[in-house]
């Protein structure tokens, strides 16, 4: 079971930056059936290049960490 989910940054209604991470349940390794555990995954960062080094993908990053850190 795959669930991804999107965090974005706005800045004066304007969308500047955003990240991805995915979550999933899985439960194979070598082939062999194990308990579905949650794994989550941080699959990608972007910020306009105009609004880079303002610390919005630092904070996308804590943010997308925060929603992953409990699996």
């Amino acid at each position: 079971i795959k669930n991804q989910f999107t965090i974005t940054a706005f800045y004066k209604g304007k969308l500047v930056g955003f990240g991805i991470g995915l979550i999933e349940k899985t439960g194979n390794y070598n082939n062999v059936q194990l308990a579905q555990l949650p794994v989550g995954s941080l699959q990608l960062v972007g910020v306009i290049p105009a609004y880079i080094n303002l610390g919005i993908g630092v904070e996308l990053m804590r943010r997308m960490v925060e929603k992953l850190a409990p699996l």
